[in-house]
């Protein structure tokens, strides 16, 4: 699983077919093998924690 904390900006984050819009304080949880990405929407750039279940995890960069 993963945990998303947004500390700035302002994003819109897909978790499966669901979007999600996210500003600084809100929290989401993915669980896993749930295909997930962000999308920054507002001016600023976004800053967030990103915190796994486990130290064993594996990033896939799709190209859109």
């Amino acid at each position: 699983d993963e945990l998303l904390y947004l500390l700035h900006g302002h994003i819109r984050h897909a978790a499966g077919p669901a979007w999600i819009e996210m500003k600084p304080g809100d929290t989401i949880r993915i669980t896993r093998n749930v295909p997930h990405q962000a999308q920054v929407i507002g001016p600023e750039d976004a800053v967030m924690v990103v915190v796994y279940s486990t130290g064993l995890r594996e990033t896939v960069a799709v190209e859109d």
